[in-house]
Formats: structure tokens, C-alpha cells, sequence
């Protein structure tokens, strides 16, 4: 019940922050004016109030009086005036309390409520729930809003009151009270509304609530304080961290501030489950889940609570993250790491839940795939194995300048490469290095016959300059069998390659044929052109 209760607090008050709802029952523009004139007074004592250097609050005030005492209504009862002036009491005590960690932006927020709710109890009706009396509010609250602006201000006091009682401060300061409802009751009734009694009453009122909220945040901010206090409990305290965990996160977007805020409240917290529950709800939802799982954990080592509705948390947690990692598990390079965190996830889910029979199945799923995918790697590592071993003895035969059986053998560990797909990036790594290393030696052999054939050409070049036709002649015809083993169709580069060398050997071949017997032709020619007898 006590969570329960605690959990609509903080629930009131992100709903108030997400701007869903105003609740302030002085219109939207009468409440800014009162608290940002209140502000205005309060720095004549306090100059720092609601700012630290280079950083100001004053937003995060305003943002609290917007919001209004429902903020509140749930941890405090607000449904008389009498349990308003209590709850007034409590929240200066608590926040005098709790300066002690700091006075930045939910703590302006606070204090901005805080005003909210005063500044209500100084405008008749206001904190009036009576179903008949809706329509005369806002009709009376419409009418205040629209003439604030008009409204002068001139301070009754020059100090600000410490106050000691808020019953004996607000009995004082509401005097008026009984007979101007009837007075502003009988002029709605009348249709006049406010140009009665509520024309001069409501800038009373206007100015009494800037000076009551004043005098309230001089109590709050005062250092010294009074020996009749009566400081909040431990337990009260952990709660109000547990909600400036929520605006730090959800409003101010702040999570560094957010784990500060969080060390006070691990210092203060009595021993309840609950804030540790709620402060990870409040990190799981802002997207820090590993954080809010953590504080979740962290509550169920606790005792007391609704244990079994953390471990739900938990169980649904591993539920989701283990599906998103079997999704993962889909993709080739992330299975290695995604299938056993899915395991250790769906592990984990029937740890905190039991009976979870949809856990259990996809554990067993999960297993069954991880046995999958270690057969297939196992395949992939004997592949791999064996195409490393045919590259060897491709490397034998080309030291051995068999060439052809070289080319041919790369080529094999090249296929056998291939087969090794991305699922298992370190056999898929040394798969493709093993590709890249055949292709490399087939490219480094088929230059080499390509030189050497060049050299063949180039030998009987040399040798049909020296008239040696026969020798020329075998080097040429020498020149197809040496490019033969050179791979691809004459489409292809190399086969291009293979093509001119062979054209070439044989262009080269017949003008040796043409050389040798123009020389021959010459050479009987001079033989008949010498002297008979010489």
C-alpha cells in the first residue's frame, strides 16, 4: 500500500512535468506574476536564491507553481484547508532537510510547488473540491487571470516572517477569509462577478500570496533553525530523492546529476525496497537499462516489499533483451556474440521467473542453435584446414616450376576458400588472407611466364640477328607450350595475355622462316658471283 501510494507521487508528479495537466488554482498567468515577484522579494535577503554560479533555477520554479499542490496531494493530504496548512509545515521541514543535498533544480521546483500550494490558500475557494463550486471557480480564477496584470503590489512588511506556526501565520493572514467567500459567492450569483467585491479583493489577495510564499522560502532558505522543528523521516526524505531522480532524468535530461542524487538517497534510504525499485524504473525508462536493472537487483536484495513484482521486472528485462539478441543472432557476423547472450538472458528470465514456459522454450531453441552453429563451425575449420593444405602443395609445385599443376592447385584452395562465409569471422579472416595469398601466387606465375616468354621472344630475336634461323625458330615455337598453363578464355586479361604472346611467337616465327631464306637466296648468290678457280 505504501508503494503504492509513494509510486502515484512520483507518477502525479511526471505527468505535472510532461505539462499535462495545471492544477494551480490561481490561473496560469496569476501564478507566474505571484511567484516571480515572490523571487524578486526573497533575493532582497537571499541574493544566491535559486541560482548557483552560472546556472539559474528561476524556469525550474515557475515550473513547480505551474504545476501546482497535486504534486503533492498524494504523499500529503490537501483535502481540507486545515490538512493544507499542515502539509505546508511538512514541505518547509522537508525541504529545509534536505538542502543539505544541494539546492539546484528540483529542489527550485519544489519550492515553486510549494508556492502553488500557499498562494491557493490565500484565494477563497481555491482548494475547495465541493462539485458545485466548479463552475463559480473557474469563473472567479478566469477573472483574477485576466486583470493580474493591472494588479499594483506594495509589500505590508519590509522583513520576511520566520514562521513558527503555520496554523497561528495563515489564521492571521485569512482573516478575511469566511466573509469574502460569501461576498464573492453572492456577486457570481448576481452576474457581477469581478467588478464587485473581488475588484479590490483580488489584488488583496493577489499581495498576500506573494508575501505568504515569501515568508515560506525565507523559512525554508533561513540557516539557522528552531528548536521546536520537527525533522522529516528518513523515510520521507528517501522518497523526495527518489523524485528529483524523476525530473533530473525525465525533465532535465541530467543523468550525471541524476546518480549524484542517487548516492543520497543509497545514504538515507531506511532499508526500503521500494525507492531502489522505483529509482530503477526511472533509469530503465530514461534508456539506461543495464542501470536500472542494476537497482532492481539491488532491491530484491532487500527484504520486505513486493519482492515478486521486481523479479516480474526482471524476468520481462531478460525477456526482451534475449528476443532482440536472437533477432540479432540472424545476422552472420553478430551471431557469435548475440546467441550466447541471448542463452545467458533466457537463463537468467527463468531465474526470476520459474513458471515461464515461453523462457524455457526459446532456452531450449537457443541451445539448439548454438549446437547448430558449432557443427557448422566445426565445418568451417576443417575447410579451412584443407584449403591451407592444398595451397601448400600448390606452393611446392610452382617452387618446383610446375607451373600448370601449380595454377591449377591455387586455384583448388581458392574454391575451398570460398566456401568459409562470414559467419565465423576468424575462419573467415584467415579464409580470405588464404584467397588473397593464391590469387597473389597465380598472378606472381603467370607473370613469370609471361617473362619468360618475353625472353623467348627476345632470345630469338637476338638469334635471327645473328643469322642462327633454327635456333630463332625453337625459341619461337617454344613460346605457346610456356603460356599454355596461363588461366582464362581470351576475354579475360590474362587470357588476352596468353593470346598476344602466342600471335607474337608466331608472326616472329614466320618472318624467321622469310629471314632465313632471304639469307640463304643471298648467300647463294654470292657464291656464284665469285671468280671460277678462287
Amino acid at each position: 500500500m505504501f508503494f503504492g501510494m509513494r509510486k502515484a507521487v512520483v507518477s502525479c508528479l511526471l505527468l505535472m512535468l510532461m505539462g499535462g495537466v495545471n492544477a494551480a488554482a490561481w490561473g496560469p498567468r496569476a501564478q507566474q506574476a505571484i511567484t516571480t515577484t515572490a523571487l524578486q522579494m526573497i533575493r532582497r535577503s537571499y541574493p544566491q536564491a535559486f541560482r548557483t554560479e552560472g546556472v539559474n533555477y528561476e524556469a525550474d520554479v515557475v515550473r513547480g507553481a505551474r504545476s501546482g499542490p497535486d504534486v503533492l496531494r498524494d504523499s500529503l493530504s490537501l483535502n481540507n484547508d486545515t490538512e493544507a496548512i499542515a502539509a505546508i509545515g511538512s514541505e518547509i521541514q522537508l525541504l529545509r532537510e534536505v538542502r543539505r543535498y544541494g539546492a539546484g533544480s528540483y529542489f527550485s521546483y519544489r519550492m515553486g510547488v510549494l508556492s502553488a500550494l500557499v498562494s491557493d490558500l490565500l484565494l477563497p475557494y481555491a482548494l475547495d473540491r465541493s462539485p458545485g463550486l466548479a463552475s463559480l471557480k473557474k469563473e472567479m480564477e478566469a477573472d483574477i487571470d485576466k486583470h493580474v496584470l493591472r494588479y499594483g503590489f506594495q509589500p505590508r512588511h519590509e522583513s520576511r516572517q520566520y514562521i513558527r506556526s503555520m496554523r497561528d501565520y495563515m489564521n492571521e493572514r485569512r482573516e478575511f477569509y469566511g466573509n469574502a467567500k460569501s461576498l464573492i459567492a453572492l456577486d457570481y450569483s448576481h452576474g457581477r462577478r469581478a467588478d464587485g467585491y473581488l475588484k479590490q479583493a483580488g489584488v488583496a489577495f493577489f499581495g498576500e500570496a506573494i508575501e505568504s510564499v515569501a515568508d515560506v522560502w525565507h523559512t525554508v532558505l533561513r540557516p539557522e533553525g528552531d528548536a521546536a522543528e520537527v525533522p522529516p523521516s528518513r523515510q520521507a526524505v528517501t522518497w523526495y530523492l527518489v523524485s528529483e531522480i524523476a525530473y533530473l532524468l525525465e525533465v532535465k535530461k541530467n543523468a550525471y546529476e541524476a546518480e549524484k542524487t542517487y548516492t543520497h538517497l543509497v545514504s538515507v534510504n531506511p532499508g526500503l525496497l521500494e525507492p531502489y525499485e522505483k529509482a530503477g524504473d526511472l533509469f530503465y525508462d530514461f534508456g539506461t537499462h543495464d542501470r536500472g536493472v542494476r537497482e532492481w537487483k539491488n532491491a530484491l536484495s532487500l527484504t520486505g516489499g513486493d519482492r515478486q513484482r521486481v523479479a516480474r521486472k526482471l524476468a520481462d528485462h531478460y525477456m526482451r533483451f534475449g528476443k532482440e539478441q536472437l533477432e540479432l543472432a540472424s545476422l552472420p557476423t553478430e551471431a557469435e556474440k548475440a546467441l550466447p547472450k541471448a542463452l545467458e538472458a533466457f537463463t537468467q528470465c527463468l531465474e526470476y521467473d520459474r513458471s515461464s514456459k515461453e523462457a524455457g522454450d526459446l532456452l531450449g531453441q537457443t541451445r539448439a542453435e548454438i549446437a547448430e552453429r558449432e557443427e557448422r563451425r566445426d565445418l568451417a575449420i576443417r575447410t579451412l584446414a584443407s584449403a591451407e593444405k592444398v595451397l601448400k602443395e600448390a606452393d611446392q609445385s610452382a617452387s618446383e616450376e610446375a607451373y600448370g599443376n601449380a595454377i591449377d592447385t591455387y586455384t583448388k584452395a581458392g574454391h575451398l576458400f570460398e566456401i568459409i562465409d562470414e559467419e565465423f569471422s576468424e575462419q573467415f579472416k584467415a579464409a580470405q588472407s588464404g584467397k588473397e595469398q593464391a590469387r597473389k601466387q597465380i598472378l606472381g606465375i603467370i607473370e613469370k611466364l609471361i617473362d619468360k616468354a618475353q625472353t623467348a621472344i627476345d632470345d630469338g630475336d637476338r638469334a635471327v640477328e645473328e643469322n642462327r634461323f633454327d635456333d630463332a625458330q625453337n625459341l619461337y615455337e617454344n613460346v605457346p607450350s610456356i603460356v599454355s598453363v596461363i588461366p582464362g578464355d581470351e576475354s579475360t586479361t590474362h587470357g588476352k595475355e596468353r593470346k598476344k604472346m602466342t600471335d607474337t611467337a608466331a608472326e616472329k616465327k614466320e618472318q624467321a622462316r622469310v629471314r632465313k631464306l632471304r639469307y640463304e637466296q643471298e648467300q647463294r648468290e654470292r657464291q656464284q658471283q665469285q671468280p671460277q678457280g678462287k
